[in-house]
C-alpha cells in the first residue's frame, strides 16, 4: 500500500485508477471465491488442506511457495515501513534518533503479542485503526477534491507527442494486486468468526 503513489505515477492518473479499479475487482471476488470454499471445510482448514483436495498434491506445493512467498513480502514490507515511520517520528517529535530495524522489530513483536493474547481485540484495534484512518484521510485529503486541475489530470500539458503511459501498466500491476492481499486472513477470521456469513 505505501508503494502505491510511487507506483502507479508512472501510468499516470486514468491508467493507475484503472489498474486499482482492475486489482480491487480480482482481488475482491478471489476472496469471495476463496471465502466460499473455505466455508465448505471444517472450521481450521487451512490453504494446504483446501488446495491439497481440490486440485492436488502438486498444485498445493506450488500454491503453498506462492502463498509463503506474498505472506513474507508483505511481512517485510509493513514491518520495515512501520519502523522507518515510527522512528521518524519519534525523531520529530522528541529529538531522539530510534533505530529503525529495532523500532519495526518491537512493534512487530508488540503486534504479535495482541494477536497471541486474543484475536478479538486484535479485530478491535484494526477496526479502532480503520476508523481513525477513514477519518484522517477526509480530513487531510477533504479539501484537496476542490482543487483538483482536470489538465493535470489529463497531462494536457505534456510537450512530449504520443507518451503512452500503457506500458506502466505491467510494472504497476503486481504491485496493486499484492496491496489488496487479504486471503491470507481467510483461514484465521474463520477460526476467529466460525461459519457465521453475516460477521466474514
Amino acid at each position: 500500500m505505501f508503494a502505491l503513489p510511487v507506483d502507479l505515477a508512472g501510468a499516470w492518473f486514468f491508467w493507475g485508477a484503472f489498474i486499482l479499479i482492475i486489482a480491487w475487482f480480482s482481488m475482491l471476488h478471489s476472496g469471495l471465491l476463496l471465502l466460499e470454499a473455505n466455508l465448505n471445510y471444517p472450521v481450521g482448514s487451512s490453504f494446504n488442506t483446501i488446495t491439497k483436495d481440490l486440485i492436488g498434491n502438486t498444485w498445493n506445493i506450488i500454491s503453498g511457495i506462492t502463498v509463503a512467498f506474498v505472506l513474507y513480502i508483505l511481512t517485510y514490507a509493513y514491518i520495515s515501513a512501520n519502523g522507518a515511520i515510527i522512528s521518524e517520528t519519534i525523531s520529530m517529535n522528541l529529538g531522539y534518533h530510534a533505530n529503525p530495524r529495532i523500532v519495526g522489530i518491537c512493534t512487530a513483536i508488540f503486534v504479535a503479542s495482541v494477536l497471541w493474547i486474543s484475536s478479538l481485540a486484535a479485530s478491535r484495534i484494526t477496526s479502532l485503526f480503520l476508523g481513525l484512518k477513514i477519518i484522517s484521510f477526509v480530513i487531510v485529503f477533504g479539501s484537496f477534491f476542490f482543487q483538483v486541475d482536470y489538465s493535470i489530470l489529463r497531462d494536457a500539458t505534456s510537450t512530449t507527442a504520443g507518451t503512452s503511459y500503457f506500458p506502466y501498466i505491467f510494472m504497476a500491476l503486481p504491485v496493486c494486486l499484492a496491496s489488496f492481499g487479504f486471503h491470507g486472513n481467510i483461514p484465521s477470521l474463520i477460526i476467529c468468526y466460525g461459519k457465521r456469513k453475516d460477521k466474514l
